[in-house]
Formats: C-alpha cells, structure tokens, sequence
C-alpha cells in the first residue's frame, strides 16, 4: 500500500517475545509502526525461529530476510539490525 516497511533484525541472543514485553523497546516498535510496517525476524535457530541445526551467518540471515520479504510481497524495504543482525550483505539482497 506505498508504506515504507522496516526489516528489524536482532543480535545474537534474541526472542521477539522478549522483546515486545520490555516497555522501552515496545514503545519504540509503536511509534515506528505509525509511518511504517515493522517486520520483525528472529535469526535462524535463535528465539520464535525453528531450530535447524545449522550455524547461522550473514549468508543466511540474508537469505531468510529475502525469504520473509517475497513470502510478504515486499519489493522494499529498510534494513536495520543490531550486533550479529547488522552483519546482512545488503548489496546482495535482489
């Protein structure tokens, strides 16, 4: 619908339920989802994700944002991630 869509990746340990019940970081993700859509993903194996018993990198966390995009219909979108989050390749995002 033209809204700008923001991909929130997380750091190392993560857990998206954990982080919706810490008030600070709930009241961030509120004031973002006013002007944007907030997708969050949980790395490869860490918190909500399924456990696939392989090691996640930035290969890979590329490639489920890619996964998670198309599976959305999102064609673009800003990527924001913190510690091992950040370590996407966004040149190699389609």
């Amino acid at each position: 619908d033209g809204t700008p869509t923001i991909v929130l990746m997380w750091g190392l340990m993560t857990n998206l339920e954990v982080g919706l019940d810490e008030p600070r970081v709930r009241a961030v993700l509120e004031r973002l989802s006013r002007r944007h859509r907030v997708v969050m993903i949980d790395r490869r194996g860490m918190g909500l994700s399924e456990r696939v018993g392989v090691a996640a990198d930035a290969r890979s966390a590329t490639e489920d944002v890619c996964a998670v995009l198309d599976h959305l219909g999102v064609a673009r979108a800003w990527l924001f991630g913190s510690s091992v989050g950040g370590t996407m390749q966004p040149s190699s995002l389609p």
